[in-house]
């Protein structure tokens, strides 16, 4: 009985087991025989398909065929080409074109980074796509051939960076940033989103711009009980000239009060307690507070440019020396211009009556040479109170100029004065 119970539990596991196999069999689908895939190897080597023997002559090909497709970027395009920290430059001189390719864009400035920083680039112009700059070559035009400029993003990153007061509800505005004087303007007032850059110069020596007698007479002029109108036309460097005669006064004379009175803040003045500024758009409040309040023994105007004439020739008649800057071509025109700002306000006056009121007026001029842009000094007028009298060029002989100053001065005799600047500047 028990081997007939053995035999009948070996069938049935038997019959078990082949019901386990049938089970995963379905579970796990249709057995698939894959086959390796054979690899024919080339009997020949692989030719090149741009039929060259080794890489770097591969790679000089590709150059050539991106250099024909664009055959205004090749290098002997370009009359000049500048690989700098913060991109390569192409210039065209001929065409007043430059090609700038940024390797560095970094806030605020962004695309306009390598410009800024360019040593040769002086001024930086923005309107809408479009920029130019200035160099001592002259101006150019700027063209990013492989970036797209957004003036926008440029003016606000600016703006945010240099603490200007820029918005809808005053487009305008003017900064200082990092060693550039900066003016933005919104389209709401310009159509364009306008930025002018201009690049905070090194202040010339006065013995750099002109001569050292020249030089010496032009800060005794300064210490007189005069009246001085620097004038030229735009860029003539009327700013330049007062900036470097002020400095030089202040290096002759550190103990002298001046009193400074601009618009805007273009001088760029030495660090010391007696040099005050105002700067505002009242410029007639500015220049009667100065004038009463501050006790200046030097009064400076930045700029004379209309209403504030009345004020200012007050100053110039009280006997306190005084000096400012007047945009005009010519010392003719400057005469006939002031007569006619002053016509607006009292009736009767005419060219002939500037002597009276003005007692020197100072010509700038900038020249074109082969460097670059020179500033001088081309004319100097003197009033005697009835005409103004030429005393440059040439120079007068020491003995007739100072018949012209006044013997009182800020500092003392004006031969001893004279004789100390032309020792000591």
């Amino acid at each position: 009985m028990s081997e007939a119970v053995k035999i009948l539990q070996k069938k049935i596991s038997k019959v078990n087991s082949k019901k386990q196999v049938k089970k995963k069999q379905k579970t796990a689908g249709p057995k698939i025989k894959l086959k390796a895939p054979r690899i024919s190897l080339p009997k020949k080597p692989i030719k090149p398909s741009l039929g060259i023997s080794n890489l770097s002559e591969y790679i000089a090909k590709l150059k050539e065929n991106k250099a024909k497709e664009h055959p205004d970027l090749r290098y002997d395009n370009f009359d000049l080409v500048e690989k700098l920290k913060e991109g390569t430059f192409g210039w065209k001189y001929n065409l007043r074109e430059v090609y700038v390719w940024p390797k560095v864009m970094t806030e605020p400035w962004l695309q306009i980074y390598p410009l800024v920083r360019h040593p040769k680039v002086k001024e930086v112009f923005i309107r809408g796509k479009n920029i130019g700059i200035t160099t001592p070559e002259g101006r150019f035009k700027v063209i990013f051939p492989e970036n797209n400029l957004i003036p926008e993003k440029i003016i606000m990153s600016l703006a945010i960076y240099s603490g200007a007061q820029l918005s809808i509800s005053k487009p305008h505005a003017e900064a200082d940033y990092n060693g550039w004087r900066i003016l933005l303007s919104l389209p709401e007032v310009s159509i364009e989103p306008e930025l002018v850059a201009v690049r905070l110069q090194r202040i010339p020596q006065l013995t750099e711009i002109v001569d050292r007698e020249l030089a010496a007479r032009l800060i005794l002029l300064m210490l007189s009980k005069t009246g001085i109108t620097i004038t030229g036309p735009s860029g003539s460097g009327k700013t330049t000239l007062l900036n470097s005669m002020l400095f030089t006064l202040h290096r002759l004379f550190p103990y002298l009060r001046i009193c400074i009175v601009e618009a805007r803040a273009e001088l760029q003045l030495p660090s010391s307690p007696l040099i005050s500024r105002s700067r505002g758009e009242n410029l007639t409040q500015l220049i009667r507070d100065a004038f009463y309040l501050m006790r200046p023994d030097i009064l400076v105007l930045g700029e004379l440019r209309g209403e504030e004439i009345l004020s200012w020739i007050e100053v110039c008649r009280a006997g306190i020396p005084s000096i400012t800057t007047y945009h005009s071509p010519s010392v003719k025109k400057a005469v006939e211009s002031l007569a006619i700002l002053i016509r607006s306000s009292i009736e009767k006056i005419e060219p002939s009556e500037i002597p009276r009121l003005f007692d020197v007026f100072i010509k700038t001029e900038r020249k074109v040479s082969p460097k670059g842009f020179n500033y001088t000094v081309s004319e100097i007028y003197i009033s005697d109170g009835n005409k103004f009298n030429k005393i440059y060029p040439p120079n007068i002989l020491d003995k007739k100029f100072l018949k012209f100053i006044d013997s009182i001065i800020v500092d003392g005799d004006a031969e001893e004065v004279y004789s100390y600047i032309l020792k000591n500047i």
